[in-house]
């Protein structure tokens, strides 16, 4: 049962809302005894443009030695925990630039004629994510784009199961906002594993 962080937020003072999530996911992590692992894609200042050597589209396909990590570190891993902020109505470029990077074909899906065929149906997906407005907002106006992107476009489309935990009005951190951080990561976690 081994478990995978990735985290893409932009090193902040402790104070922030996904630092906090970060921080209380890992000592319940710890409290549980499971076995995890963390990428921090701003501290690796993971490069998020896809270069045109890596464009596996036009017949090539050179993957960086720091992207076949990651990606060895998916396949080793039984469950994926994601988190990052809400920017514009989705995440950040570096986050998106890590599954346009990782995800490669013949890596998480493949083509079988037209039919993509999912090849990690055998795990789960955990996706915590801040917004700044209420979560009416994100979800009701924006029509739940963000939630729908990462559960249905990308992992969906590998086979993840996933589930989604929004923390809305993500304003400064306090006891109160503690809290409820504490509460979602419990919650998140409540029949993940």
């Amino acid at each position: 049962m081994k478990t995978l962080i990735v985290y893409a937020h932009p090193p902040s003072k402790p104070t922030g809302n996904c630092f906090e999530i970060l921080k209380v996911l890992k000592a319940e992590l710890d409290d549980r005894s499971v076995d995890y692992s963390l990428i921090d894609l701003y501290k690796d200042k993971f490069d998020p443009c896809l270069q045109a050597d890596e464009h596996y589209v036009s017949g090539n396909c050179n993957i960086s030695p720091k992207v076949k990590s990651y990606q060895k570190k998916i396949n080793q891993a039984d469950y994926l925990i994601f988190i990052f902020p809400i920017w514009w109505a989705g995440m950040p470029a570096i986050l998106k630039g890590f599954f346009d990077k990782v995800l490669t074909p013949g890596f998480g899906y493949k083509y079988e004629g037209s039919i993509p065929r999912k090849l990690f149906r055998d795990k789960k997906a955990l996706v915590f994510m801040t917004a700044g407005g209420p979560s009416v907002y994100t979800k009701m106006i924006q029509g739940n784009r963000p939630e729908k992107n990462i559960k249905n476009d990308i992992l969906g489309f590998l086979g993840i199961k996933t589930k989604i935990c929004l923390l809305s009005n993500a304003g400064r951190v306090n006891d109160k906002v503690r809290d409820k951080i504490k509460k979602l990561v419990e919650k998140g976690l409540n029949g993940f594993y």
